[in-house]
């Protein structure tokens, strides 16, 4: 008798402790309290009990560019010329690039951009120069590729100081800068209207912190003193006066 009685009163309370742990789990599954609020689970976090992965990610340098984006320098300068396109208009355009010659010259960094070779060679990976493609028309994109941003700001400097924009001998560009964002640097020697648009896509596709370099601009002046003559930032229409040669709004060549 005693141990049907036990017997069922365990029964009696399995059957209550099975009822209360439903109601229990119940109260979990829909993950609200007294209140009615519950905590966020963390969904990201591994099953082995590993440190969540943050959502962030980090900000794409210019470096990422080629890697991410561009499959070489052609295709990203190429890429900036487009975009300086999209605020010019008629002749200031620049003309498409055609595609690199497989067998073209080695880059002559002295002639180019006014950098002894071998320096080039130690702060450069890679460059790329496109031209107009008449050679009376003094434009030009150079984009250069370096080992790291302290030799792009390097580079850049040594050819703000050394770029001859007088390489074309018998036509001038108005206007030659230097442009660096991380490990690029872009050399552009254009019209002013061309030089603005040129660093605007720049800093547009290579990051708002580009540092651009204005290095000439105006005359080049090739005067000795004793009948020299110099030249203004283009060539334009031309009018003989007593004092020399007027080239209009284009250019002026005056004797000096």
């Amino acid at each position: 008798m005693k141990i049907r009685k036990t017997r069922k009163i365990t029964g009696a309370m399995i059957a209550l402790a099975l009822i209360a742990s439903a109601a229990f789990t119940a109260c979990e599954d829909t993950g609200t309290g007294a209140g009615g609020s519950s905590e966020p689970t963390n969904t990201t976090e591994a099953a082995n009990g590993s440190e969540p992965q943050s959502s962030s990610t980090s900000p794409v340098t210019p470096a990422d560019k080629i890697e991410h984006e561009y499959d070489d320098l052609h295709a990203l300068l190429t890429a900036i010329a487009e975009e300086a396109n999209k605020s010019l208009e008629g002749f200031d355009q620049i003309q498409p690039f055609l595609p690199p010659l497989p067998d073209a010259p080695a880059f002559d960094a002295e002639f180019i951009v006014g950098v002894e070779q071998s320096q080039f060679d130690k702060l450069a990976v890679d460059a790329v120069r496109e031209m107009a493609a008449m050679m009376t028309t003094p434009f030009e994109m150079v984009l250069i590729e370096t080992n790291d941003a302290a030799d792009a700001k390097q580079l850049a400097y040594l050819i703000a100081e050394n770029y001859d924009p007088g390489k074309w001998i018998c036509v001038f560009p108005a206007t030659a800068a230097t442009m660096q964002a991380g490990n690029f640097v872009l050399v552009a020697a254009a019209d002013e209207i061309q030089s603005d648009a040129i660093a605007g896509a720049f800093e547009a596709i290579l990051g708002a912190d580009a540092t651009v370099n204005l290095f000439h601009e105006g005359d080049l002046d090739f005067g000795d003193g004793d009948g020299g003559f110099g030249f203004g930032g283009g060539m334009g229409e031309i009018d003989m006066g007593e004092d020399g040669i007027d080239g209009g709004d284009g250019g002026i060549i005056e004797l000096v």
